[in-house]
């Protein structure tokens, strides 16, 4: 079995949702398990509506995680292998700036 970063997870949610594909076809042809497939996607909370909102907004095909702790004081933001993270948040401006230039 291949292990994968919930990174790479949600890469292979949003190339299945972009072909058009069933589930159980789009496993056969990227040699997945469908039931773990779906098992995964459960378990990182992947929902098409949630995800749609993000991809309307972006530009590119890379998938960037943001997600802020439960006292709205920490913030984590991954592209691809990059891991940034803040203790203090940074003004709305500043964060949209920084991930514009990801893009």
């Amino acid at each position: 079995m291949i292990k994968r970063r919930e990174v790479e997870w949600f890469e292979l949610f949003e190339k299945h949702e972009r072909s058009g594909l069933s589930a159980a076809q789009f496993c056969r042809d990227k040699n997945l398990c469908a039931k773990y497939f779906s098992l995964r996607k459960k378990q990182l909370g992947w929902t098409s509506t949630r995800q749609s909102k993000v991809l309307t907004k972006a530009t590119s095909t890379d998938f960037i995680k943001v997600s802020v702790g439960k006292a709205q004081s920490h913030l984590s933001l991954e592209v691809g292998a990059l891991k940034l993270s803040w203790h203090e948040l940074p003004s709305a401006s500043w964060l949209t700036d920084l991930i514009k230039a990801l893009r």
